[in-house]
């Protein structure tokens, strides 16, 4: 349950330690390719694979039909993302932040950089075995009003983590990264900021 009265907490950071060898997946994310394509993100519905350097503009783009402003694909991706991809205006009240900024589909498919704010789901991965996302940055996500007061707490402020099987987690209460169906997943150095869920794992395992 959430105890404070002012909005959902302000800072959330996850850091995640990882072994000596951190994985192939990883070690590729963390490096730029020089020879990458460079696709700038302008509208909803960009759609990217390969080894490929994305460049967000930082205006707002809105996620009109709920399943991603930028779409990775294929198998073995490289991706670096530069720049901010931003989902509403900075007016935008945070419990009204609606959308996906990133949906991944694939096995392999490593991530690295960018700054993602402004989503109910900063970045959402399905089935992605092998996925690796290195220094990514989520800030400014939707989080509750709380409706709690110091003279009274209200039930509408309580989490309610037991009804999943249709994925009522992300639709409930956002996350800056949503991880479901996938194994041997690595994510290091991500910061999260002003968002109300870091890292919302469902069905992963032997991850790091």
């Amino acid at each position: 349950m959430r105890r404070a009265i002012r909005r959902a907490p302000a800072f959330v950071a996850v850091a995640v330690a990882m072994a000596a060898s951190i994985g192939p997946a990883a070690a590729r994310a963390s490096q730029p390719d020089p020879g990458a394509a460079i696709v700038v993100v302008d509208r909803d519905d960009v759609v990217v694979s390969g080894s490929v350097l994305v460049q967000f503009t930082g205006v707002p783009i809105e996620d009109v039909n709920g399943d991603g402003v930028l779409h990775i694909e294929g198998d073995g991706s490289v991706v670096r993302l530069l720049g901010t991809l931003r989902g509403a205006a900075a007016s935008t009240a945070p419990e009204d932040m609606q959308g996906i900024g990133i949906r991944v589909r694939g096995t392999g498919i490593s991530i690295a950089g960018g700054l993602i704010e402004g989503f109910r789901v900063g970045l959402d991965a399905q089935g992605t075995d092998g996925l690796a996302i290195v220094e990514t940055r989520f800030e400014n996500g939707r989080r509750d009003r709380l409706a709690s007061t110091p003279e009274a707490e209200a039930a509408a402020d309580w989490l309610r983590p037991h009804e999943n099987d249709a994925g009522e987690w992300a639709e409930r209460y956002g996350a800056a990264l949503r991880v479901t169906d996938a194994r041997d997943v690595s994510i290091r150095d991500v910061t999260v900021r002003s968002w109300q869920n870091g890292l919302l794992l469902e069905r992963v395992t032997d991850s790091v």
